[in-house]
């Protein structure tokens, strides 16, 4: 039997997503800009991956596959991020 039952399934996902934010993750396909997201990899606290939709945080960045960003926000399905080497918090992992 199932933790959650079918209907809080969405919900616990949905929980589980917020938790990237402070997260770090790769871009891992596509070139991001703000307006055009590119997928990215990040892993939550139990170490599982997640392949997320990501974007610029601020205008005029962009990132490339194989860049480390650092999730600051998210919207929706949509992930921001700022560029790892640029940042001025530190990720939570």
């Amino acid at each position: 039997m199932s933790l959650f039952a079918d209907h809080n399934l969405p919900f616990a996902i949905a929980l589980g997503l917020d938790s990237l934010v402070g997260r770090r993750a790769t871009i891992t396909t596509g070139r991001a800009a703000v307006g055009y997201p590119a997928r990215a990899k990040a892993r939550d606290h139990h170490g599982h991956a997640h392949h997320v939709m990501v974007e610029p945080h601020e205008a005029g960045s962009e990132f490339l596959q194989g860049d480390e960003v650092l999730l600051v926000r998210r919207e929706g399905q949509r992930f921001f991020a700022v560029p790892l080497s640029e940042r001025k918090l530190a990720p939570v992992d």
